[in-house]
């Protein structure tokens, strides 16, 4: 099982939904956050940076829909997580966590997380005959 924390906005590069460190990151760009929160924030990343890889993956040519998803079992980086969605959903922004059996197309894996290219959405039959 995989989990993701998103907000109800699509992402325009994996067209899937904003996962929260793009939504965090808009914050502080917007200018939405207190000294005292970016200082935080940065202490949560940092944390996050010392104890998960960052896929070398991500930054290659085609995988612009690759989204990022931890396994269940990582319990550490997924506190870490749950407390940005704190502070998201202080912000305003609801933070809803998603589950996967099969996140997709695994391009890297480790023991806390995968990225995967998610599988494109079937377009639906007319059925009805009208054009």
């Amino acid at each position: 099982m995989y989990v993701r924390f998103v907000i109800p906005k699509q992402d325009l590069e994996s067209h899937s939904l904003l996962g929260v460190f793009q939504a965090v990151f808009e914050l502080r760009e917007a200018g939405m956050l207190l000294p005292h929160e970016e200082q935080w924030l940065d202490a949560e990343i940092d944390w996050l940076n010392e104890h998960l890889k960052e896929p070398d993956c991500l930054g290659e040519p085609g995988t612009h829909r690759a989204i990022s998803w931890f396994r269940s079992c990582a319990t550490d980086p997924i506190e870490k997580v749950r407390s940005i969605v704190a502070l998201l959903r202080e912000k305003g922004l609801p933070v809803e966590m998603i589950k996967a059996d099969n996140p997709g197309t695994i391009l890297y894996e480790d023991d806390w997380q995968v990225v995967a290219i998610p599988p494109r959405k079937k377009p639906r039959n007319n059925q009805s005959g009208r054009t």
